[in-house]
């Protein structure tokens, strides 16, 4: 199965275009932290995040999870704890519209 050539335009995009990343802490436990995450996307778009890491020394594995319909990013915090003993750090964003 092939994408339509109308489609293409969404997977376009310049990889060297800077992030714009804002972060803020918006909790912090024992074992991770939770920031509020916004970067920069393509066309022109401004992607919310939530994004909980564990407090471990060196880098992680990062799990990235989108939530179902009805559902949004913060569906993730009940189990940033979880995660975070695991070892991993996990990413929400939420869906567009």
């Amino acid at each position: 199965m092939t994408v339509g050539w109308g489609l293409l335009k969404y997977y376009n995009y310049d990889g060297n275009l800077p992030l714009n990343v804002y972060e803020e802490v918006i909790e912090e436990r024992s074992d991770h932290k939770n920031l509020k995450v916004y970067f920069d996307s393509v066309n022109g778009e401004r992607v919310p995040g939530l994004l909980s890491i564990p407090r471990k020394e060196g880098r992680v594995p990062c799990i990235v999870f989108l939530h179902g319909y009805g559902g949004s990013k913060e569906d993730i915090i009940e189990a940033t704890g979880f995660v975070a003993k695991e070892g991993y750090a996990i990413m929400a964003i939420d869906a567009k519209y």
